[in-house]
């Protein structure tokens, strides 16, 4: 198969984009952090429960439900109710639960990115996956939670443009 030159474009284009909305939130991340509004694990795993109204609202699942108790009760996971109700071992099983079927999401986005990639740019489908990762692994390290929240916002954008200009029906709205 030929290199696809405008794929090639678009996928170093989305990357970069997409690392570098990672590289800024982390930037703001750290000036957030230097206010002094909370500690290094609390800015990175929970953004100082400061995130932008506008950010939270593209980026939550359920968080319209949970965010204002869990604040209010100073939890900062999702498991921390469930222990104080349960005990520790039955939410040790939740806990698990949890964490394989995170890996099995963080799996399948990764092939989906790397079987995109591959198609697109031609390269073996262990490197496109391993390209992923690295750009994923880098903005997170970087910038914790604002990063993550910040890129969830572009790839959002990016997917409802992308369906809304290639689905048949509506290619006419854009």
């Amino acid at each position: 198969m030929a290199l696809n030159i405008p794929g090639v474009t678009v996928m170093v284009l989305f990357y970069l984009l997409v690392l570098g909305i990672g590289i800024w939130a982390s930037v703001k991340s750290k000036k957030e952090a230097k206010k002094g509004r909370g500690d290094k694990t609390e800015m990175a795993l929970l953004g100082n429960r400061g995130i932008n109204l506008a950010v939270g609202i593209f980026t939550m699942t359920g968080g319209f439900f949970f965010a204002e108790p869990m604040r209010n009760s100073k939890y900062v996971t999702m498991m921390d109710p469930f222990q104080i109700k349960y005990g520790k071992v039955p939410t040790a099983a939740l806990s698990l639960a949890c964490l394989v079927s995170e890996i099995m999401w963080v799996t399948g986005t990764l092939i989906g990115l790397g079987v995109t990639m591959s198609v697109i740019l031609d390269l073996s489908y262990t490197v496109s996956i391993w390209i992923s990762a690295a750009v994923a692994i880098t903005y997170t390290l970087l910038g914790g939670l604002y990063s993550v929240a910040y890129t969830d916002i572009i790839q959002l954008v990016l997917i409802f443009i992308s369906l809304v200009r290639f689905f048949p029906t509506y290619s006419f709205l854009i």
